[in-house]
């Protein structure tokens, strides 16, 4: 799967975007936008909604979209805050795994 990144300032208020997840920035959790750093968010890290909550990515983006040989499938663009933290890394680790398998598995929780 090809991923592009693009890394935002902290704080920066995000939208939902066809085929990119944004992680750990964003200041909502819906689908397609997973942050866990805004009022009302449930005391969890990104990395750990994501495991809980796996149709955050999966309403949001089609795996089968991203399957297949490099370069002839649309790119995957990830969107996560500067210098990205473990939550951030463990987030775009767990994202591409959902996608890849279209689920969480037991490793995953």
């Amino acid at each position: 799967m090809d991923v592009s990144y693009k890394f935002v300032n902290y704080g920066e208020d995000l939208a939902p975007e066809s085929r990119t997840i944004v992680l750990d920035v964003g200041l909502k959790t819906v689908p397609g936008v997973i942050d866990h750093h805004h009022h009302g968010a449930e005391p969890e890290c990104t990395a750990s909604l994501l495991a809980k909550y796996p149709q955050l990515v999966l309403d949001h983006l089609k795996p089968e979209e991203f399957k297949g040989k490099r370069g002839k499938t649309p790119c995957l663009r990830v969107i996560t805050h500067q210098l990205p933290d473990f939550d951030s890394i463990a987030s775009i680790f767990l994202t591409v795994k959902i996608l890849d398998l279209g689920r969480v598995d037991t490793s995953m929780a």
